[in-house]
């Protein structure tokens, strides 16, 4: 079976154009202590929200939904940096 992970430059540009962010959950890479992998950095963002206080992703499509439960999006931890964060004037990105 051939090895399709993306590698090299190629890599790097992807992580670049997502701000080196995850683009589900938009925590900055530095923040992070697990590497990101490239489905966390090619998004559907249809399927998602923000709830009131922007430390929990909502899914809006069943899609959504199953993406949050599958790469565990509001675990306690990514909660606790993201509100860290939304202190810190980090987050939402744009905000």
């Amino acid at each position: 079976m051939p090895d399709s992970r993306i590698r090299g430059k190629k890599r790097d540009a992807v992580f670049a154009a997502a701000d080196f962010r995850c683009e589900y959950c938009q925590t900055p890479i530095e923040y992070t202590i697990q590497p990101f992998v490239v489905e966390h950095i090619i998004p559907v963002i249809n399927h998602f929200i923000w709830n009131i206080d922007f430390t929990q992703v909502i899914g809006v499509t069943a899609i959504g939904r199953a993406t949050i439960t599958a790469l565990h999006l509001n675990r306690a931890g990514l909660v606790n940096i993201r509100r860290l964060m939304v202190l810190g004037g980090e987050h939402p990105p744009g905000r």
